[in-house]
């Protein structure tokens, strides 16, 4: 591992200046950019290749895709409503939702990484929206063994690293370009 040679402070304050959504969202690129070193580092084979080693990076997707559909969602007062906050504030299925009745024109969209990253091969659209509904919520399975009761996931899932590679780059340059569209306004005024 190489260090920079100058020791640095990277400060919080950087984040606490900016506007809400502009915080958000840099947060979401900054997961994503996290992501892909991680899923990178999977596909040269520098990491394990176990599914606890992969876990570690689809979290990090998970959480910049989480990041960047509250980033967008975000109200004139910088605060997300409470339906966005609690267990929703978790499901990307709700959030996703909410983002395409909120950004409806196609140029906004947005092909999110959690579907094709997450669920591995076999899972529909009934299967998504039921293991986003249950109890244990699905970001949970990517950061813990078990739930706080001790009781096992249930996961039949799997992670291919070179095809989450090529969607996670993909993902990433959409949320780039839609952080653009919705920050131009403000950066303009």
């Amino acid at each position: 591992m190489q260090f920079r040679k100058k020791h640095t402070v990277i400060h919080s304050s950087e984040i606490d200046l900016l506007p809400p959504r502009e915080a958000y969202l840099a947060l979401s690129l900054a997961y994503a950019d996290a992501a892909i070193v991680l899923c990178r580092a999977l596909c040269a084979g520098d990491l394990g290749s176990s599914y606890a080693d992969a876990c570690p990076m689809v979290n990090l997707a998970y959480h910049a895709t989480e990041l960047f559909y509250k980033g967008c969602l975000l109200g004139d007062e910088g605060c997300l409503s409470k339906q966005h906050g609690g267990a929703n504030g978790h499901n990307l299925l709700f959030l996703q939702q909410e983002f395409a009745s909120a950004f409806p024109d196609e140029a906004l969209s947005f092909e999110p990484p959690h579907e094709v990253l997450l669920l591995g091969e076999g899972w529909d659209g009934p299967q998504l929206a039921m293991a986003h509904q249950s109890a244990k919520p699905l970001e949970q399975w990517y950061r813990y063994p078990a739930d706080a009761k001790g009781n096992r996931f249930g996961r039949a899932d799997g992670v291919v690293p070179e095809d989450m590679l090529d969607h996670l780059l993909r993902s990433r340059e959409q949320m780039g370009t839609i952080a653009q569209r919705l920050l131009a306004p403000t950066a303009a005024g």
